[in-house]
């Protein structure tokens, strides 16, 4: 997964967590529930493209639901870290997925 760090804040550590459901429009107040078992995670310390390698959630994601069902992706900040993404919205880029299939 491609992020591009728009603006950071306070430099840490951001985790991705797996969500078994489309999220399209959630708030803090009204988020849904993840499991905190399983992440994977990235250091940001500055604005700027970052990968983040969340083949083992999609891996789980298909596991767990062999029969298409959505998931979401939630990147959630540790600790102190605060920093801001580009959206599909954004000028300036978007995050991307991007994956493949062995053949």
């Amino acid at each position: 997964m491609k992020l591009l760090a728009a603006k950071v804040g306070a430099p840490g550590e951001v985790k991705a967590y797996l969500i078994h459901e489309a999220v399209l429009d959630a708030t803090w107040n009204d988020k849904p529930i993840y499991n905190t078992s399983d992440s994977v995670s990235l250091n940001i310390d500055k604005e700027g493209e970052y990968i983040l390698d969340v083949t083992p959630l999609i891996k789980k994601a298909v596991e767990t639901c062999t029969e298409g069902c959505p998931y979401s992706i939630a990147l959630v900040a540790e600790d102190n870290a605060s920093m801001g993404f580009a959206s599909k919205e954004s000028p300036k880029g978007k995050a991307i997925l991007e994956y493949t299939t062995p053949e």
